[in-house]
């Protein structure tokens, strides 16, 4: 359970740091070159490569609440997936909170 909960989180900072450096690249390269070479095709990568992190950051967080939830409640992963259990974690502990904050 604890290399699950690794490898989910590390799929949702890294989605989190692609979103990021998307726009900063945006920001910062694509729009000088956009001006200078017409760089149509570069920016609609970067806007794509952002709005696919956008769908991992989502999917990962809502697996990361689903794992905690289990890891909480002492219960396999799939018996967690109770729309009960996964309300409790998100209203009454400051993980959920701050985690459906950061979503």
């Amino acid at each position: 359970m604890i290399a699950l909960e690794a490898a989910i989180r590390a799929v949702h900072f890294a989605a989190t740091g692609l979103v990021f450096g998307s726009f900063v690249f945006l920001l910062c390269v694509a729009g000088p070159v956009a001006r200078d070479d017409g760089g149509d095709r570069l920016h609609r990568s970067a806007l794509h490569l952002a709005g696919w992190s956008v769908v991992a950051i989502l999917y990962s967080g809502f697996a990361w609440i689903a794992v905690e939830a289990a890891a909480m409640r002492g219960q396999p992963f799939v018996d967690a997936l109770d729309r009960a259990i996964l309300t409790a974690v998100v209203s009454d502990t400051h993980f959920g909170r701050v985690t459906a904050l950061r979503l």
